[in-house]
């Protein structure tokens, strides 16, 4: 329902060429999205950017509340 149509319309259109700009049905062309976009260097310099992010950031999260949750339960 809510979730399971755009899940499978985005599943669909990843493996097709279509194009807002075209009114045409778009083509099956398979796996290449996927080929090209894992292919591509600067796809792989985000993913690590945003890999780099999401450690620095929940490291940083987990460190700063272990140490307030430590500082609030020794006020008790």
């Amino acid at each position: 329902g809510v979730v399971g149509f755009p899940l499978g319309y985005a599943a669909y259109l990843s493996v097709t060429d279509y194009k807002l700009t075209d009114r045409g049905a778009p083509g099956f062309v398979g796996a290449d999205n996927y080929l090209a976009t894992f292919s591509d260097g600067p796809f792989w310099h985000a993913f690590g950017t945003t890999g780099l992010y999401v450690v620095v950031a929940v490291g940083l999260e987990l460190v700063i509340g272990l140490a307030i949750a430590l500082a609030l339960q020794k006020q008790r």
